[in-house]
């Protein structure tokens, strides 16, 4: 058996941002129109067997060549905007075949007619409603207005065998970088992220944590941010992060961004001396913070939330509440006043914490 090396220099050389472009535009054209169905739709519509075989998919400014018949569609939430060109004899043939007419091609290099542009749109937009996704496609006989980032995918459309060229170019609006927080979180779309309503940091040491049952007040003293009616300041966090996004709360469960980064840990002073190990960490004072409730939004939404935007939550923020450590959930229970001051009264403790 002969061992030779992988031949890495025959694998195709992407970007990043090529790879992200071209990721952008597959969702964004996947919610107008279903590409998998676009090959059967055609086959309806024309009588016969339409093949679309991708040839290559690039990052491009704009399209690399407008030669031939071109058309331009827009996705409905105006998230891209396609340019389709075809080679002429693709577009007259299509054309005629739905007209039940001949063929009449015109001069090579000549300027498209526009009557042809125009009845090719309209083949393309029935083409598109029976391959439709969530939103449409609206398209008209005339190409963008500028260029921007986009790809271009470039294909051979094959009528009843017979082969054409065709090629896609869909731009995107501005797309946050690869790898920022605005980034991944577009990209994961509709997918529900829950954060908690962090309205407080107390310390404790463990022998006062573990001597805690159920129907106890635990006071975070002045770590507390909210006041008796259930305003003031907060940060929405996921457990175990120590920075949250700042928040004001209202009595009525309006959360106002403010969209400061809130720390969510807490400076510990140690005192000097001896000790063994066990003393050490029996002495340790421990970060608790106490969550009233959480908010779910689709990732999306938190992408787009901006410094004064409102998150209706359409109930109190106050139930339940939970203590953790660490990102651990140990406690949950409900807002009490003891003697004035705000605390959480212990309903039920975590397994292991009983």
């Amino acid at each position: 058996m002969r061992i030779s090396p992988y031949p890495w220099d025959a694998l195709e050389r992407l970007s990043h941002s090529a790879v992200a472009l071209s990721t952008g535009a597959r969702h964004a054209v996947a919610r107008a129109v279903r590409v998998d169905r676009l090959s059967e739709a055609a086959s309806a519509v024309l009588a016969g067997e339409v093949i679309v075989v991708l040839q290559e998919i690039r990052a491009a400014d704009a399209p690399s060549s407008t030669e031939g018949t071109a058309i331009s569609a827009r996705t409905r939430d105006g998230s891209a905007e396609i340019t389709l060109t075809v080679d002429d004899e693709l577009a007259a043939t299509a054309v005629a075949r739905l007209l039940s007419q001949p063929v009449k091609l015109g001069a090579p290099h000549r300027p498209t007619d526009p009557a042809l542009r125009g009845a090719f749109a309209a083949l393309v937009m029935e083409i598109a409603r029976r391959a439709h996704g969530e939103d449409l496609l609206s398209v008209w006989p005339s190409l963008p207005a500028a260029a921007g980032p986009g790809v271009e995918a470039v294909a051979t459309v094959l009528l009843d065998g017979r082969g054409f060229g065709a090629r896609a170019w869909v731009r995107l609006p501005p797309q946050p970088t690869r790898g920022s927080v605005g980034g991944v979180l577009s990209r994961l779309g509709h997918t529900p992220v829950a954060l908690g309503v962090v309205v407080a940091l107390g310390l404790a040491d463990p022998g006062e944590l573990t001597a805690l049952q159920v129907g106890d007040a635990w006071l975070p003293g002045e770590g507390l941010w909210i006041d008796a009616g259930g305003a003031g300041r907060a940060a929405l966090a996921a457990p175990g992060t120590e920075h949250g996004l700042g928040v004001d709360l209202s009595p009525d469960g309006r959360i106002v961004v403010r969209g400061d980064l809130v720390a969510l840990s807490a400076e510990v002073d140690m005192a000097d001396g001896e000790g063994d190990v066990g003393d050490v960490i029996a002495e340790a004072p421990l970060v608790v913070r106490v969550e009233v409730g959480s908010v779910t939004l689709s990732a999306r939404e938190w992408a787009a939330l901006r410094p004064g935007d409102v998150i209706e939550t359409g109930h109190r923020i106050a139930d339940p509440v939970v203590l953790r450590i660490g990102g651990r959930e140990v406690a949950r229970g409900e807002l009490v006043s003891v003697e004035g001051e705000v605390g959480v009264r212990i309903r039920s403790l975590s397994t292991g914490n009983e």
